[in-house]
């Protein structure tokens, strides 16, 4: 698991990490919706950026923009992939 992370956060940046890590959340916590996917276990930004070994305020930044192209959705504190 470190090394996939590790592996993700040096080919893909961070940003690439989040949504690799998100996908694998949603194969995970995830509920298959059609079209979407919903992750059915809450994680806040800090658990997340733990996750990625990168800072609150960087994924913080990434699921805003995420959620502004309408890749993700927030339901409740879940997060929805579209």
């Amino acid at each position: 698991m470190t090394q996939a992370k590790l592996r993700d956060l040096v080919i893909f940046g961070k940003s690439g990490a989040l949504c690799s890590l998100l996908i694998r959340l949603g194969n995970t916590y995830g509920i298959d919706l059609g079209s979407s996917t919903f992750i059915d276990r809450r994680f806040s930004h800090a658990e997340l950026a733990e996750m990625i070994a990168t800072t609150r305020e960087s994924v913080s930044r990434m699921l805003g923009d995420l959620k502004n192209k309408d890749v993700i959705v927030y339901l409740d504190g879940h997060i929805m992939i579209n």
